[in-house]
């Protein structure tokens, strides 16, 4: 159970989608790690003064969100799934 909420964070979306099936290796780890900088972004952004924040890229954000909303639409096929994929075997 989630008890505090901060923004969107790792830890937060790991908490949401491991208990319910999903696999950390079927987690692209660069759309875990975009989602967090997203989250941190986001968090510096909504406590900071009006007049200490940065332009934001117009372009860059969309794209950040549409990759973003791209890669949760496939967690959420896989969550909507009877079966999880497996995850492939990690070598030492």
């Amino acid at each position: 159970m989630l008890t505090k909420n901060h923004g969107v964070r790792e830890d937060n979306i790991l908490k949401i989608l491991l208990p319910r099936g999903l696999r950390p290796a079927n987690i692209d780890a660069n759309w875990l790690s975009t989602i967090d900088a997203f989250g941190v972004a986001r968090g510096e952004t909504a406590h900071q003064s009006i007049h200490t924040q940065q332009q934001i890229d117009p372009k860059s954000e969309f794209q950040t969100v549409t990759y973003l909303r791209n890669e949760l639409n496939q967690i959420d096929e896989m969550l909507g799934q009877r079966t999880m994929p497996s995850a492939e075997p990690v070598l030492a």
